[in-house]
């Protein structure tokens, strides 16, 4: 109990970054998405989009999990969602600037991040009335990498270089999960 951050505090926002940050430093992430959140808690261990989504919830962040489809499945419209098209899951927060989505499955991904496969694409939202909602698509520099290359040329020929490599998005997650 301790070593969950105080969330009641702050707009609904600040709260779940920070109980995201605790969910994605200090559980293990897991597969059993239908695991109870109090066991995934005290385990530490197990599906951390069930447990940030309970959290949320305790701490008054309305927050569902969402099942989504990625990019390269099978778009044909259909009545009934399937399993073999929708199996990302995403927890879909309520905040006051608006509905946030996060992915937890990399230790390395920044509140907020979506993959690239995800993004703009359908989610089954699993709540008592279940409903369809629209991953946001990404801005355009979302996963982009930038270099910046500085060169000091001396009259006898030598030179002096820095470097610099910047990452947004996807690459920058990878960096961070090493």
């Amino acid at each position: 109990d301790s070593a969950i951050p105080a969330v009641r505090r702050g707009s609904r926002l600040d709260r779940a970054r920070r109980i995201y940050r605790w969910v994605i430093d200090n559980v293990n992430d897991g597969n059993d998405t239908f695991a109870l959140a109090p066991h995934i808690l005290s385990a530490r261990s197990g599906n951390r989009a069930r447990l940030l989504a309970w959290l949320l919830r305790q701490a008054d962040v309305p927050a569902t999990i969402a099942l989504v489809r990625d990019v390269s499945e099978d778009h044909t419209p259909t009545e009934m969602a399937s399993a073999e098209t929708y199996h990302a899951l995403l927890v879909r927060i309520e905040t006051e600037p608006g509905v946030r989505w996060v992915w937890t499955a990399n230790r390395g991904a920044p509140f907020g991040y979506v993959p690239a496969a995800l993004r703009g694409e359908d989610a089954l939202v699993l709540r008592s009335g279940s409903f369809r909602d629209r991953v946001p698509p990404s801005a355009e520099d979302a996963d982009a990498r930038r270099v910046q290359v500085q060169i000091q040329l001396e009259p006898n020929g030598a030179a002096a270089l820095v470097v610099r490599e910047t990452y947004r998005g996807a690459g920058a997650v990878g960096w961070r999960d090493i």
